[in-house]
């Protein structure tokens, strides 16, 4: 599966640019820091552990055991080669360059940080089980006592909550579908076609997924519940038309009338539906779009299933069935028509109410933040929250960002120079909050403060301090294929690109909008003041998996509203088309945009976080909402044609409309709410908010819809109505001809 988030955005995002320009110098992020209890400097275990895995520790890339690791840094290791010739920095000056990265806050808490060879990177889940193994064999730790952290590890995780995600959904959404089909079929056969036509539905469109060379992610594993849901819900519907056929056509045609009066409905259903999953195509995000366009495939596959495997299987086992009992609660009054009375007995009251109530809660929206944080798409008692929140409590923060240093050919700064630049810009990178601690290769450079001091009197002043450059110089250009292995510098376009890494929380709710604006605020202030002492050809970048965090955090809101507001406008305008009435169009617009509104308002007042899982199931239930509006929209229209009132026909509609909005609700929010019981906190979110837009659309549609219906909108539809139906009927009367009246009759 493909998890890593810098992954996600367009190719041609300036961020994601920035970033694939970075990996043509330097090495990913693929690396994987290791601790435990009791892991310090002189921890026996470190060097057995790194041992096992690797071989020697180094910091540059080597024959190793693993073919998944290229080499491995210890804490231990790297304090010796500071402290060794030729560095020879004291044992204190070592901890301190060291501390937040690979010693920890109290100097003595150290890690073991393995880097992915590209086989490791290909192969992520077996690489960390090597990692397991060698551990358990050689040093007898358990997984449960490492504390792992690292963009594999990330990923890792997401691949095993996903997959535990999609086996828990599906089985509660295939156990509540089988209550729903009972609750609604009693009757074996039916509830074994319905649930098989689902099952189907998910096969096919998982094949067409595969076939199609899709790239599987946690996100889109949300979608074979998703389409199970769509294929059980248009199957009830069908199998309902054919019990209402059996006792007029019988057996034998049953099935033929079951399709041709399902047919229509159950386009107008997958069509709304599809255009709600096809909107997720306009996100930026690529595991969202991905969802979006598989799951509008599985809608239409499910759609062909139902319209041809389940008449024929009806066709070849009919259903023989007995008289069924009205439900309980049809019997008790508790179906909603007094709500659905309600609005139509008071229906200005009922209109200023609801828009005064929605607009309240609706300002809420305003205050709503999005974010795709990769920890926040895990729950909170998941074990690489506990290892991080150890990892970054005892060595520090662990989510790297980047900032790359561009010397042109033409820059005239000399190599010591540039190291003092690079290590001014890491103190200061160092001093902004969120940032624990960072490396460059000023981290594995001698002391130049230390070089060369010639003693008193030997020389004047000026001719000892040319005397400490000069030798600062050579012996920095003796380092500098260190620095190079090191993988903080590389040579680019005859130029030069200084790395420096510096690790924020990933555990905190970081502002990255502020942080990108404090880190340019320490930055800049030094490039410009190299322009001004006449040193041109130096440029920063920032670039690394928080920049992208924070553009695919932007882009998931916009991506959202973008997509929502089309499909409303879209299915509006086909509204006024249809009914060739703009105030039904209005009405439709207000009905189907209230459940959005309403839930995303109160998630802003309440501070809940909008993440990847909230942001798809605005286009989903809009779907679902508008076909339950048009249906009861085409069932007023009708009434009034056929003269009644405007309150006798939103009754009416009701009459018809009121049993399938339930089973709608049923089927797909009961469905849905297994999506709560995902490990995976998209995947409960998604099905959290899915149920929130279900149930008050449904509210609405029994309340807000018969409002607007009886009120100034609907009576301006009804005259549009009756307008056209009187047109209509004139026109039919002066096209009939004059009866002939015969010569005995004018005669007489």
């Amino acid at each position: 599966m493909q998890n890593d988030v810098t992954q996600w955005l367009p190719a041609e995002y300036p961020e994601t640019r920035e970033f694939v320009r970075f990996l043509q110098h330097f090495d990913p992020e693929a690396f994987v820091l290791v601790s435990w209890e009791g892991c310090t400097l002189d921890d026996p275990r470190v060097a057995r552990f790194a041992e096992g895995l690797v071989g020697a520790p180094s910091i540059e890339p080597g024959a190793t055991r693993s073919p998944y690791y290229s080499k491995v840094i210890t804490g231990p290791s790297m304090l010796e080669t500071l402290t060794s010739t030729p560095i020879n920095l004291t044992r204190e000056q070592a901890i301190q360059r060291l501390r937040g990265s690979l010693i920890g806050l109290d100097g003595r808490t150290t890690c073991v940080v393995f880097s992915m060879t590209p086989e490791g990177v290909a192969h992520m889940r077996p690489a960390i089980d090597a990692l397991y193994e060698v551990a358990q064999r050689e040093c007898g730790l358990t997984q449960a006592q490492l504390k792992l952290g690292g963009p594999p590890v990330d990923n890792v995780a997401l691949d095993v909550a996903g997959e535990q995600s999609m086996l828990r959904v599906l089985g509660l959404t295939s156990v509540c579908g089988l209550l729903v089909c009972w609750w609604c079929l009693r009757h074996p056969l039916l509830i074994a076609v319905v649930l098989i036509a689902g099952f189907y539905t998910v096969a096919a469109s998982l094949s067409v997924f595969y076939f199609t060379g899709g790239v599987m992610n946690a996100i889109v594993l949300t979608m074979p519940p998703l389409v199970y849901v769509a294929g059980v819900s248009g199957a009830i519907h069908l199998a309902n038309y054919y019990r209402e056929a059996l006792p007029e056509h019988g057996v034998i045609d049953a099935p033929w009338q079951a399709v041709r009066q399902a047919t229509l409905p159950l386009l107008l259903a997958t069509f709304t539906t599809a255009v709600g999953l096809l909107s997720l195509a306009a996100s930026e995000l690529a595991p969202i779009r991905t969802l979006g366009i598989y799951s509008a495939i599985g809608v239409f596959i499910g759609l062909g299933c139902i319209l041809l495997w389940v008449p024929a299987v009806l066709e070849l086992w009919p259903v023989v069935e007995r008289p069924r009992q009205t439900s309980a609660i049809h019997r008790r009054g508790l179906d909603g028509s007094q709500l659905t009375r309600l609005g139509a007995a008071y229906p200005k009251l009922v209109t200023v109410c609801v828009l005064v109530l929605l607009g309240g809660v609706a300002w809420g929206a305003t205050r709503l933040v999005s974010s795709v944080q990769i920890m926040r798409l895990f729950s909170p008692d998941a074990k690489i929250i506990s290892d991080y929140a150890w990892l970054e409590e005892r060595l520090g923060p662990l989510a790297p960002i980047d900032v790359v240093v561009h010397f042109a050919p033409n820059c005239a700064l000399d190599l010591r120079q540039r190291i003092e630049l690079v290590e001014d810009l890491q103190g200061r990178v160092n001093e902004l909050e969120h940032v624990g601690s960072s490396l460059s290769a000023a981290t594995f450079a001698p002391d130049l403060r230390a070089i060369a001091r010639p003693q008193s009197g030997t020389a004047s002043i000026f001719n000892r301090k040319r005397m400490r450059q000069t030798v600062q110089k050579v012996r920095l250009e003796r380092h500098r294929a260190d620095f190079v292995r090191s993988g903080f510098l590389r040579d680019a376009d005859g130029g030069e690109l200084w790395r420096v890494t510096a690790r924020v929380a990933a555990l905190a709710d970081v502002d990255y909008h502020a942080f990108t604006q404090s880190l340019d605020a320490a930055v800049q202030p030094l490039v410009r003041g190299l322009q001004k002492r006449g040193f041109d050809g130096v440029s920063v970048t920032y670039t690394g998996a928080l920049p992208i965090v924070y553009q695919a955090q932007n882009s998931l809101l916009r991506g959202m509203l973008i997509g929502y507001g089309s499909d409303v406008a879209l299915l509006a305008v086909a509204m006024v088309v249809v009914m060739n009435s703009l105030s039904a169009g209005l009405i439709l617009l207000a009905a189907s945009v209230l459940p959005a509104l309403a839930v995303f308002g109160a998630m802003g007042w309440l501070g809940i976080v909008v993440d990847m899982g909230a942001v798809m199931p605005p286009s989903v239930a809009l779907g679902v909402t508008v076909d339950d509006v048009m249906h009861f929209l085409l069932r007023y229209r009708d009434g009034v044609r056929a003269g009644q009132s405007r309150r006798d026909a939103v009754l009416e509609a009701y009459h018809h409309c009121g049993r399938p909005m339930y089973q709608s609700w049923a089927i797909l929010g009961l469905g849905i709410l297994a999506f709560a019981f995902s490990p995976f906190l998209p995947t409960r979110r998604f099905g959290y908010v899915m149920v929130a837009l279900l149930t008050v659309g449904l509210i609405g549609n029994l309340l807000f819809l018969p409002a607007l219906l009886c009120g100034p909108l609907g009576r301006l539809w009804q005259r549009s109505l009756l307008k056209r139906s009187e047109t209509r009927r004139t026109e039919q009367e002066q096209a009939e001809p004059a009866p002939a009246v015969s010569t005995v009759a004018a005669v007489r």
